[in-house]
């Protein structure tokens, strides 16, 4: 931020007050309340500037010389302005950009600051921060977090009254951002925030892109800073606060400006010459005044407010200064440069003859190699000389002044200002600011500005003699031209990075140091490290092959070796090393080895990478050809060293020992059967176990990942450490329930239609119940999903089966069978378990259980936050917080979830306990893969040895470019561990054995006889379950394979293509061919084909097939690194063998019937009546035309797909697709159906209809269900058909139906236009009962099914079927007879619930001539009052037409008022939040018009005067918010139901008025529970974040408290209290105005548009959804849905007819809606009807117009609320008088314009 960055230094605009160019508002008010300095000096790069702020000091004496190139920090004996405040007692803060040193000890956090919050570089947007070194995921923008965060360290400070020093670093503006996450924003320079870059661009005249870019960071940045400048006053120190605002250096100009002067004398207005990078070739220098110059604005106590001062300042005076002002008087810091201007700072201060005199100089370098040529050298190529004591050389040849013979080597860096005047070292040149006196003076490097003649010479000498002296003194100095001394095990902190750049030694002509090391040839790099802490280190090197002509040439390898020891001992040969070979191939690398290193003492350690030397792909190859070591020169090739990583391992990463005893559980007697409870974590990889972690300082207890019941069974049974799962959870499955490799099952894959395994597979509930089994299945399946293939149909008398990742209020299948379950879905699945294994344990029946957490994957769907993928309830995520050192964000999240599933399974070995069969039991305990860890891992090898501390490289997800494959040891190798009868406690076994081997264990065990099943890949481990048991010789010699599939197409990309874009090729029996091209393990000419998706195990060895390498594993080390490898002649001998076995194993795989195959889709199955046949379930596609990924997507005119389908009851079947396509306007798909044999389909015989798929109506109608129509099915293999039967779709074409397309005579197209997209998901099949079909039913009338719109997720699309199913419930429980003689006739045109009750009312009525009745008339359209309006027809219809996309919809159009009364009698409703449930009770009072006594009015909750002003004063709301300075809020109030009941409604603006744990001032739901709420009351709650600007919403933290502390409520009462809903908010589609206090405005947007985004509320409502939901409070989501309804807003009328209001809606529409889906969740939590039970009969009515409230009550008048019924004509005359000004004068003054 430059001078010319301010607005104050700009041109007025047009009304001479406001700048015309540069706007900074804050900072302009900041500097004319305080003193600004015009004649100071920044430096030339952001480094060296915070250098000299931060230590007083010139920056060249600090070390730092540079803004990369390992001069970027400064040395650790410098001490900061944080140390030196620290020391004299003041709490110091850092916020914000750091830039002097990113290595361990050099960060903010070990350099004098009590807090530090350090952002990663430019992330603007959701910003992954560190802080105080711990890393924390934030949400919004980076500045306003930071200073959101300054604010409440300010105010803890006002609040303890301590002294604080606040450094704040914004990065603000400088340039090169990325705009979110890590994804570079390459359409901009700036970060350019709406609604500042709009602002902007508003200016006359417009400013250009650039600048206009840079203008709206300023604006944004300016907004920041006017928050800081708040906190401040708010914290109530602005009267004892210094604030001083300065920058780092000058402007970043965009290198178009150097051409484009117009541009730069907008942006740069003084006309200062040059910016911090370009070298001005006038002056042959980059140390220009717009370089250099720079603002100071400081204010505080006794400054002079509006003061100008000239004198020569720079950053290296700002420490001196505030170290003077605050007293800091201990000297233990080197020698300041810089001089206190504290002198200054009071009216009339005059600056110090020292001040006057002072000579400044700075040492210039830039990015520009003709500035400083030789030091650009220096740092680039040489490094200077060391000594013998391995310390820079002092004088050396390459840091003097001038060389030998007087010329210049570091003079012509050299810039320096002495009074008036500025010294180019490089050529003498001298300048004088015109017109000295004035601050104002220009200072420009002009012509006119020059000295010359015997002056110049007189002066240039002054200033060479000077510049001469400093130099030496600089050169002199201890710290000057170091680098960092990196640090290894300092503070307990486990990882370093000992950066490549920071190099004290290269080898000279071989080596350049850049951001990395570039190597040309064979060379060494050498670092200085200090090792704190001793111990064995994993040492890791990040590098890259980089080829300058792309990255072709994959085959370059390079030998390397690290050392690590004192010099005399590397020069010598004798230090410790390690040798490796590296691989070329796209992208960074890693290679690792361990290392044990003893503690530095008092004799430095080094550190040296050598590259010995290239070499060819294979022995003898040569050497890529190059023409050119140069780095700029073409076809040239390096290698890039970026750093050498140590992490300290506190063990050797094996598994930690404990005594063996003889069994736990003694051996069954002969005769008696074992049960089995077998269980299957879901990505719980081996080092997520507490007993694979560290021990913390206890010694006892992990440091890490916790899971103390696991550890128990572990340590109380056996545990093999050689035990391999598969690489993705379906397969995985697959093997454990089949005992084969899951690729001869037909299961391939977690998707594409390959993640079932075939009907002829036997599974191990099958065979476990074969032999007399109980079998019992609970949690996870993804073994297919479609009718047939779900647990119940394969071998499991009991299953409980989850609807997939809903971890709160799961919607369950028990046997098939819906059931809505309450609480933490893995507690209630144990809970249903303890039940069987009680049944068990009383009947004596032999059982096997299979229990399959969803614990711990991650992408969670409840709650819904992007923030937080893993489910945490608490309080296991704070006990995991309180772990010290506590962990980054994502492992605290994962290790919250294991320690939740430990207790889990805590609770279900207590339950074999207490079923009396624990000694009959064998409980087997492991995984389906190894862990999902994100991607930021890769690259953070410190976060990724925190999870996993074996140290194993990869995942279940990642493709591992090193090995060329994603079936890494982190992806396969995992935990297996089993206690039971005759197992012995503590054992630790190394077999090799598989997921396949359990089955076949289990079945010997249990004496499972029956040979009616596939045979099993496993092998039986039985024999090893028993002291002293030894592996067979079977089990020693066998050879495990398996085939790797991930997501990454880099992983057998053969496969991959496969099952994507191909699928086998049939043959005339319409089975896969077998074998076929390409099925084949090699292709013709030898080369990978599906052997690349290979790996193997083989005794201690590992083979990857797609490279042929080999690594071995001794000692529990299960890790590939170089020391692990086998090579040479070994290599090649077992690789062979791994390959011939391999070959025969994967022939064998293909040759197996069921391998390969597809579902096959059953119909009318077990009288089930709909099935879904999946699209993705193909077994044969137009190949180029149709892709498979979860959906079918066709990407041609011509695409096909056929499924296999078993038509098993016969019948008339009506068809739908349901399909997702993008939205072109007049776009229409023509799709044909054809159902029959493949006979009947090749001579047209088959069943077949035709359909056009309607255009789509709008860009957010992305998702339909469409009929296709009916069709009459035969049995599959009766008369006149084939034992197999198919279903095909085609896209038959596409039609343009636009005029214009039939004009051009383009209807037809035969090639989709771009961006069209067609995605079927599936095919709908079901039965009609009578094989009657409903005549009305044309071909492709929408279904308005299949969308997920209720649920909001774009990407959910595989999620179809949850949504629906998620939506069937029905008001079953509910009495629909009507009572006292109330009845409805059926409405033509309109429901019962949208305004069908005012006109559709037979008997039993209430008058419909009153006032209550005329506000629910749907026809009349009265003007609205505030927050209720009754909607126009076409607002309603609107609603209608959104709303009927839903599967409900038709229930919604039958629902009566009786059906909802059925729930309300006997009991209250307490309808309670801000004006939104305004809305909701209006609806309800509506709804329910013949239901309430209309003569008894509105009745106030209580007749008691004394309980309701304790419920008025318990609701009130005194706040700021929106509406003005209180809010308005209504007066409570109900209606009395006849026969008992009553529906209330209590406005409690914003959530903190809820429940407050203070029992002397109690929440209003507190008050109501202890006064006049009954037991069996409903609680309808809601507040949003909303009632501050409309932009933001409630700050976060206070919404969060709020939150918790109803779910706190909810946990104490809900025993007492238990029927409780909080409803999320609907959608605002209010436009963001930034800055407006009112919330109605005359733009209503929909919800895609403006800076109120859809993503906003979601993330708001899923807040409340995350933290609620951790209490089990139930939610009644209704926000998606109003999304798309923005038509049904309340339109104000005349005079006000534009204006509209954005936040509440009109009825009949949403409220109404909203109250069928409350009916709904009334029975998915098990509210039910009382039935005549009348609790509420006795209370009286009060009238709510009799009670006045309290004194200062905040409330408004409504004239039709207020009761002007003839029930009360005394007080309706009182009501009728007030006028419209007597009503203004109730109000306060700024809430009269919204209320009228």
């Amino acid at each position: 931020m430059g001078w010319d960055d301010i607005g104050l230094h700009h041109p007025r605009g047009p009304d001479g007050v406001i700048s015309a160019g540069a706007q900074t508002p804050n900072i302009d008010k900041l500097i004319k309340g305080g003193m600004s300095f015009t004649n100071f000096y920044a430096t030339p790069l952001c480094a060296m500037g915070r250098a000299e702020l931060l230590t007083g000091r010139d920056f060249p004496r600090t070390g730092n010389l540079y803004n990369s190139r390992g001069y970027d920090a400064f040395h650790l004996g410098e001490a900061t302005a944080g140390d030196v405040m620290q020391q004299a007692g003041y709490v110091t803060a850092h916020y914000g950009k750091w830039h002097n040193g990113r290595a361990l000890g050099y960060e903010p956090w070990w350099r004098g600051f009590n807090e530090s919050w350090l952002p990663t570089d430019y992330i603007h947007l959701d910003n992954l921060m560190r802080h105080n070194g711990r890393y924390v995921q934030t949400q919004g923008m980076m500045e306003q977090i930071l200073v959101d965060n300054m604010a409440g360290f300010l105010q803890q400070r006002g609040e303890d009254g301590k002294p604080l020093f606040v450094y704040y670093a914004p990065y603000a503006i400088h340039k090169n951002v990325q705009s979110t996450g890590l994804a570079r924003n390459t359409s901009t320079l700036y970060f350019a925030p709406e609604p500042y870059l709009s602002r902007v661009q508003a200016l006359q005249p417009p400013p250009g892109d650039l600048n206009a870019q840079v203008w709206a960071m300023l604006l944004y940045i300016d907004d920041v800073l006017g928050r800081l400048f708040e906190a401040v006053a708010a914290s109530g120190l602005a009267d004892s606060t210094y604030i001083l605002l300065t920058a780092d250096n000058g402007p970043g100009l965009p290198k178009a400006f150097l051409k484009d002067k117009m541009q730069r004398l907008m942006r740069m207005p003084s006309g200062m010459i040059g910016d911090k990078n370009f070298i001005d070739p006038a002056l042959g220098s980059s140390g220009t005044e717009g370089a250099l110059r720079n603002h100071l604005a400081v204010t505080g106590p006794g400054v002079p407010a509006g003061a100008v001062d000239d004198t020569l300042l720079s950053l290296a005076d700002v420490l001196p200064t505030i170290a003077e002002l605050g007293n800091a008087t201990d000297t233990r810091h080197m020698p300041w440069s810089g001089i206190s201007f504290a002198n200054l700072l009071k009216p009339g201060g005059k600056a110090t003859k020292e001040q006057q005199e002072r000579f400044m100089f700075t040492l210039v370098a830039s990015g520009d190699k003709r500035q400083c040529p030789l030091l650009d050298d220096m740092m680039r190529k040489y490094l200077p000389d060391l000594g013998p004591d391995r310390e820079v050389r002092k004088p050396q040849p390459m840091l003097a002044y001038t060389n030998s013979s007087g010329g210049s080597v570091v003079k012509n860096c050299i810039v320096g200002r002495w009074k008036e005047y500025k010294w180019y070292g490089c050529s003498g040149r001298v300048f004088r600011r015109c017109g000295t006196g004035s601050p104002t003076a220009p200072h420009i490097e002009l012509p006119c500005n020059e000295v010359t003649g015997a002056q110049q010479r007189t002066i240039a000498a002054a200033f060479d003699k000077q510049a001469r002296q400093w130099w030496a003194s600089v050169v002199a100095e201890p710290h000057s031209f170091t680098k960092p001394v990196f640090q290894l095990g300092l503070g307990g902190w486990k990882a370093s990075n000992v950066e490549s750049s920071g190099a004290i030694e290269i080898s000279r002509g071989d080596v350049l140091l850049s951001s990395f090391a570039n190597f040309s040839d064979a060379g060494r790099v050498c670092w200085d490290i200090n090792v704190v802490t001793p111990g064995r280190y994993l040492v890791g090197t990040m590098y890259r092959f980089y080829f300058r002509e792309g990255e072709q040439q994959q085959g370059l390898q390079a030998d390397i070796r690290v050392s690590v020891g004192p010099h005399a001992q590397i020069a010598a040969g004798s230090a410790q090393w390690s040798t490796a070979t590296l691989h070329s191939s796209p992208g960074k690398r890693t290679s690792l080895s361990y290392m044990d290193l003893t503690e530095s003492g008092s004799v430095p350690k080094e550190v040296c990478f050598e590259l010995l030397g290239f070499r060819g792909k294979t022995t003898g190859e040569a050497l890529p050809a190059r023409d050119s070591k140069t780095p700029g020169g073409a076809n040239s090739w390096f290698f890039h060293l970026f750093n050498i990583r140590f992490v300290l391992k506190p063990d050797d990463g094996r598994l930690p020992t404990w005594p063996v005893t003889s069994p736990k559980v003694p051996p069954l007697p002969a005769g008696r059967r074992p049960n089995f409870v077998v269980i299957l974590a879901d990505d719980m990889g081996w080092d997520d176990i507490g007993l694979h972690h560290p021990r913390g300082p206890d010694g006892v207890t992990s440091a890490g990942a916790q899971t103390p019941n696991i550890d128990k069974l572990i340590k109380g049974g056996m545990s093999f450490t050689n035990f391999y799962a598969t690489p993705l959870c379906a397969m995985g499955r697959a093997e454990l329930l089949t005992g084969r490799d899951f690729p001869r099952t037909g299961n391939l894959y977690n998707t594409r239609g390959y993640d079932a395994f075939h009907l002829g597979e036997a599974t191990a509930g099958d065979v476990m119940q074969q032999a007399g089994y109980v079998t019992a299945h609970y949690g996870k399946w993804h073994n297919g999903q479609a009718l047939g293939y779900e647990p119940w149909w394969r071998g499991f008398n009991e299953s409980w089966l989850p609807t997939d990742y809903i971890h709160l209020d799961n919607l369950m299948r028990h046997n098939g069978r819906y059931v809505q379950t309450q609480g933490m879905m893995e507690q209630v699945l144990v809970d249903n378990m303890a039940g069987f294994l009680q049944q068990r344990g009383e009947d004596g029946k032999p059982f096997f259980v299979y229990y399959a957490p969803y614990a711990i994957h991650k992408n969670a769907k409840q709650p819904k936050s992007k923030v937080n993928p893993y489910f945490t309830p608490e309080p296991y995520l704070s006990r995991v917080k309180a772990l010290q050192p506590p962990p980054d964000e994502h492992n605290a999240q994962v290790w919250a979830m294991l320690l939740y599933i430990d207790d889990v399974l805590g609770r279900l070995f207590e339950a074999v306990a207490a079923s009396g069969l624990a000694d009959s039991t064998y409980i087997l305990l492991t995984a389906d893969n190894g862990p999902a860890l994100p991607r930021e891992f890769i690259s953070n090898e410190a976060l990724r040895l925190t999870r996993m501390p074996s140290g194993m490289i990869g995942d279940k997800n990642i493709f591992n470019e090193n090995l060329g494959s994603s079936g890494t040891e982190g992806a396969l190798r995992n935990h297996l561990a089993i206690s039971g009868p005759g197992v012995p406690s503590g054992a630790v076994d190394d077999t090799l054995l598989s997921l396949a081997d359990v089955l076949p264990t289990m079945a010997e065990l249990g004496n499972a006889t029956d040979t009616r099943h596939m045979p099993w890949s496993g092998v039986s481990f039985a024999n090893l379950l028993k002291p002293g048991g030894k592996a067979s010789k079977e089990q020693q010699e066998r050879f495990m394979f398996t085939l790797v599939t991930s997501g990454d197409k880099r992983q057998c990309p053969q496969l991959v293509q496969m099952m994507r874009e191909m699928l086998p090729d049939v043959g005339p029996n319409r089975e896969v061919l077998r074998p076929q091209a390409m099925l084949a393990y090699t292709n013709k000419t030898g080369g990978n084909n599906l052997k690349g998706c290979v790996v193997g195990r083989w005794k201690e060895y590992k083979w990857y097939g797609c490279s042929g390498r080999v690594f071995r594993f001794a000692n529990g080390s299960h890790i590939e690194l170089p020391c692990n490898e086998v090579t040479g002649a070994q290599q090649r001998t077992i690789a062979a063998a791994f390959d011939k076995q391999a070959r025969q194993w994967w022939a064998s795989v293909v040759a197996e019937p069921h391998s390969f195959t597809k579902q096959t889709f059953q119909l009318g199955l077990g009288g089930w009546r709909a099935s879904n046949v999946e699209a993705s379930g193909a077994f044969e596609i137009s190949r180029g035309k149709v892709l498979i990924t979860k959906p079918a997507n066709f990407t041609a005119v011509g695409g096909n797909i056929c499924i296999k389908v078993n038509v098993v009851t016969p019948g008339r079947y009506l068809v739908a697709a349901m399909y997702k396509s993008a939205f072109i306007r007049g776009l229409e798909a023509d799709f044909s159906l054809t159902v029959g044999s493949h006979s009947q389909m090749q001579s047209s015989a088959a069943a077949k209809k035709s359909a056009t798929l309607p255009a789509l109506r709008s860009e957010e109608d992305r998702k339909r269900s469409y009929v296709l129509g009916y069709l009459d099915l035969p049995r599959s293999g009766s008369s006149g058909s084939s034992s197999s039967t198919e279903v095909c779709f085609k896209l038959e074409r596409l039609r343009n139906t636009t005029a214009a397309a039939a004009t051009q005579g383009i209807s037809t197209l035969s090639t989709p236009p771009a961006g069209w997209y067609f995605y079927l998901a599936n095919l709908r099949f079901i039965l009609q009962e009578g094989n009657a079909s409903r005549s009305s039913l044309d071909l492709g009338e929408d279904l308005g099914a299949d969308e997920e719109g209720v649920f909001g997720s774009e990407d959910a699309f595989e999620d179809f079927e949850d949504a629906i199913l998620a939506l069937s419930y029905t008001v079953t429980d509910a009495e629909e007879s009507c009572p006292q003689g109330i009845s409805y006739r059926a409405e033509k045109d309109r429901a019962l619930l949208f305004g069908g009750v005012y006109s559709a009312c037979a008997s039993g009525c209430q008058p419909r001539n009153d006032e209550w009745s005329q506000g629910c008339n749907p026809s009349s359209q009265p003007n609205p009052f505030r927050g209720y309006a009754v909607c126009h027809p076409s607002q309603t219809a609107a609603v209608e037409q959104g709303l009927s996309k839903l599967p409900a919809f038709a229930d919604m159009q039958d629902f009566s008022p009786c059906q909802l009364y059925s729930y309300l009698q006997g009991r209250t409703l307490w309808v309670m939040g801000d004006s939104l449930m305004r809305n909701y009770y209006y609806a309800l009072r509506c709804f329910m018009l013949d239901f309430w006594d209309h003569a008894k009015s509105e009745c106030a909750p209580s007749s008691n005067e004394r309980i309701l002003k304790s419920i008025y004063k318990s609701a009130d709301t005194n706040i700021t918010s929106s509406m003005g300075s209180r809010a308005i809020t209504d007066v409570p109030r109900c209606v009395h139901l006849i026969g008992g009941g009553r529906i209330c409604w209590v406005q409690s603006v914003r959530g903190e008025e809820f429940a407050t744990p203070n029992p002397q001032d109690p929440g209003i739901l507190q008050r109501l529970q202890h006064t006049v709420a009954d037991k069996d009351d409903i609680f309808l709650l809601n507040f949003g974040r909303w009632h501050y600007t409309n932009c933001r919403g409630l700050e976060a933290e206070g919404y969060r408290q709020a939150l918790k502390e109803v779910g706190e409520l909810y946990q104490k009462t809900r025993s007492e209290f238990p029927n409780w809903l909080f409803k999320t908010s609907t959608h605002d589609h209010t436009a963001c105005r930034e800055g407006k206090r009112h919330e109605v405005t005359d733009q209503c947007i929909p919800a895609v548009e403006g800076g109120y985004s859809a993503s906003l509320g979601q993330r708001i409502n899923s807040i409340a959804e995350s933290i609620l939901g951790s209490y089990s409070v139930p939610i009644l989501d209704t926000y998606q849905p109003t999304i798309a309804m923005h038509k049904g807003h309340i339109l104000y009328p005349p005079p006000r007819s534009t204006v509209r209001d954005c936040l509440h809606y009109c009825s009949p529409g949403i409220p109404e809606f909203e109250i069928f889906m409350m009916a709904r969740t009334f029975v998915k939590n098990g509210i039910k009807p009382l039935g005549k039970r009348d609790s509420t009969s006795s209370l009286q009515c009060l009238p709510v117009t009799e009670f006045r409230p309290p004194a200062g009550w905040s409330y408004y008048l409504d004239m039709i609320s207020r009761n002007q019924s003839a029930a009360s004509p005394a007080m309706a005359g009182a009501h009728a008088a007030i006028d419209v000004q007597q009503q203004q004068q109730l109000l306060e003054p700024e809430l009269q314009e919204q209320v009228l």
